[in-house]
């Protein structure tokens, strides 16, 4: 009896021991994960919509999670935010999720928790009514996953996608027109080469107009020296 109790002591010990050498840390679940804005209007060319990453306390390596949709809307494409290293956006063959991964590099001296955009998902839509779009799978395990529901247009979206081009711009000034530019362009040209020409003939007008100026004041002169003669 006294033997099994001394051999249960020094498992004991050496167990303590083994966990004070090698300790055990469990992995700490992230935060959140979320859809940017949750509500909204999917328009018939394009929504785009942000997944935002929360860790908490945790360092971010990596994440992967399918993100899932229901409704006429059809996924388009993904872009990665720069925190990814190395990224996948995969389409289900069904059509209804898409299966995106992050991974960032491991460095020693870049440890710290991450909270912002991991990714930028395009839809459309192809219909009328709504689409809820939710979060079925995150690894690692996430506190809070947080989708959308979404109303579905059969518009465009007014704001060109990256904020450039899609469709005419409005004609609202002369340097909008590429052929304003030319045509101001052409009349500078114009006025350097005749710019001698353009002078002299001002000069001229300017001289004639002084000229008939003088003149008319001379008539006057003439006619009040004229009427005073008279009255002597």
């Amino acid at each position: 009896m006294n033997c099994l109790r001394k051999k249960l002591v020094s498992v004991t010990l050496l167990l303590s021991l083994f966990l004070a050498i090698f300790p055990y840390t469990a992995s700490a679940d992230y935060t959140s994960i979320a859809l940017s804005p949750s509500t909204g209007i999917i328009y018939a060319d394009y929504t785009a919509l942000s997944v935002m990453i929360n860790t908490g306390t945790d360092e971010f390596t990596a994440v992967d999670f399918y993100l899932s949709f229901t409704g006429d809307v059809e996924y388009m494409s993904t872009t990665k935010a720069a925190i990814c290293d190395n990224f996948e956006a995969t389409e289900s063959e069904s059509g209804t999720s898409v299966n995106i991964t992050c991974f960032k590099s491991i460095s020693a001296t870049d440890e710290d928790p991450y909270n912002g955009v991991i990714a930028t998902v395009y839809f459309k839509s192809i219909g009328t009514g709504t689409a809820m779009l939710t979060f079925s799978s995150v690894d690692p395990n996430t506190t809070t996953k947080t989708g959308g529901t979404y109303t579905l247009s059969a518009e465009n979206n007014p704001v060109p996608r990256g904020g450039v081009g899609g469709g005419e711009l409005p004609e609202s000034g002369l340097f909008d027109d590429t052929r304003g530019i030319i045509g101001v362009g052409v009349l500078l040209m114009a006025f350097g080469i005749f710019f001698n020409h353009i002078n002299r003939f001002a000069l001229s007008l300017i001289a004639t107009a002084r000229l008939n100026r003088e003149r008319k004041e001379e008539e006057r002169t003439d006619k009040r020296r004229g009427k005073l003669e008279k009255k002597f």
